[in-house]
């Protein structure tokens, strides 16, 4: 469960992670490999799961299904909270 909860908040802090980890990482990366704009926000997921691994890693928990699905609701839960919301209001979200 405490695996489930690190990949929730990993996937959660993914955007916020964009511009202090994931753009001087490709800059980094710049002379062997082009990292487009669109592609910022997967590097920044990735790195959020490497660190979500580490720590799983280190405190001996969570297995793979249980990250794989913390990390996407994580990853899409503002989303999410509003489809519900909408749903709740009677107000179809776009």
């Amino acid at each position: 469960m405490f695996g489930f909860l690190i990949a929730l908040g990993a996937g959660f802090l993914t955007p916020f992670l964009e511009k202090p980890l994931a753009e001087p990482l490709a800059k980094a990366m710049e002379g062997q490999i082009k990292v487009e704009a669109g592609e910022m926000r997967l590097l920044a997921f990735m790195i959020a799961m490497l660190i979500g691994a580490i720590c799983c890693a280190a405190l001996g928990t969570g297995s793979m299904f249980s990250i794989v699905i913390g990390a996407s609701l994580g990853y899409f839960g503002l989303r999410i909270v509003d489809v519900i919301k909408g749903a709740v209001d009677g107000k179809p979200k776009n």
